[in-house]
């Protein structure tokens, strides 16, 4: 299973360091079947959310796989 994390993260925090530990605002996705559906369900994830950058923000897309299952 794959599972779908969507972040808010500060034009000042580099792509690469966007994470859950440095993002402004987070949310979970759906779980989905593959990484290619937690894209496709992430953007729809996002553009359904109320989550959304302001000024000087951007959003990030995560795709985890594995891991405990809560």
């Amino acid at each position: 299973m794959t599972k779908i994390l969507i972040l808010v993260c500060s034009m000042s925090t580099p792509v690469e360091e966007c994470s859950p530990m440095t993002a402004l605002s987070a949310a979970r996705g759906p779980d989905v079947s593959s990484a290619i559906s937690c894209g496709l369900f992430g953007q729809a994830q996002l553009a359904r959310s109320p989550l959304g950058p302001q000024r000087d923000e951007y959003e990030k897309i995560v795709c985890s796989t594995g891991g405990a299952r809560s």
